[in-house]
This record gives C-alpha cells, sequence and structure tokens, in this order.
C-alpha cells in the first residue's frame, strides 16, 4: 500500500481540530441539505479542504460513523504499506492536527510500514510529483 497524505477521518478529532468552527459550519450544511432532501446537490466545502462535494458524500466521508478512520483498524495491516505526507500538511493543516505523533509511532512499532515526510510539501505535494514518484518507485524497489 502507498498511503500519500492519507487523512484521518475521524468526526470527534475534526471537531476538536483548530478548525472545528468551519468542520461545524459544514456538518450542519451537509446535514440541513441531507435533510431536506437535496442530499446529491453540490455544496461548496470550506473545510478540511476547499473543493465541492454533495452533502451526502460529506456526512458519508466526515460523519460520525468514522467509516475511513483507517488508523482504527492500522494494526491489522501487514501488508509493506508507505505512509506518505507533505511537512506542510502535518505542520499546517488542521485536518491533520497530531498526525505526525501518531504515524510516527506506528512506523516505528509496526516493521511494515514506512513513513516519509516530504520537506516543504502540501497536501497536493505542489511542485514536489518528482520527489514524491522517485519516493515511491524507489519503496516499491526496496519493498518487493
Amino acid at each position: 500500500i502507498a498511503a500519500l497524505s492519507a487523512t484521518r477521518l475521524n468526526f470527534e478529532r475534526l471537531m476538536a481540530s483548530p478548525g472545528s468552527a468551519k468542520f461545524q459550519a459544514m456538518i450542519s450544511k451537509a446535514t440541513k441539505l441531507c435533510e431536506s432532501g437535496k442530499g446529491g446537490d453540490l455544496m461548496r466545502v470550506e473545510f478540511p479542504f476547499p473543493t465541492w462535494m454533495t452533502a451526502d458524500a460529506y456526512l458519508e466521508k466526515y460523519g460520525e460513523a468514522n467509516r475511513y478512520d483507517w488508523i482504527s483498524f492500522s494494526d491489522s495491516i501487514k501488508v509493506p504499506t508507505l505512509l506518505m505526507f507533505g511537512e506542510k500538511e502535518l505542520d499546517e493543516n488542521s485536518a491533520f492536527d497530531g498526525m505526525r505523533d501518531v504515524v510516527t509511532d506506528l512506523a516505528t512499532r509496526m516493521p511494515n510500514y514506512t513513513l516519509n515526510i516530504v520537506d516543504g510539501a502540501d497536501h497536493f505535494y505542489s511542485f514536489q510529483y518528482k520527489l514524491v514518484r522517485l519516493a515511491v518507485e524507489g519503496w516499491i524497489d526496496n519493498a518487493g
């Protein structure tokens, strides 16, 4: 598994994050759209990243069910796994609040995990694509 910027989609952590006010506003907006029968309507999302998605999709991805909180089952992953993050996203994006400690601990405890933090990179690895490609290719060569 090569997991690039695997966001921890955990409702409680996002509600407690520095961006919680924006997150609460997005959850409220999505909930109101869904309750009014407009869950399939696109909405402008401001947290955790500016984008567009349906209200249904937002609640599915970021809602209280925590369906996509990969950290909750990370210890059961036994195949070689690369965890790659941009330094800026870990340091500056509230959606990644506390993630550096979590993935550092995971990579220390689990021999199948490799952690690579790309210096100066944001969540989208802007202007770092070649470096990311080379790092993933190198990891594949060594993991096999």
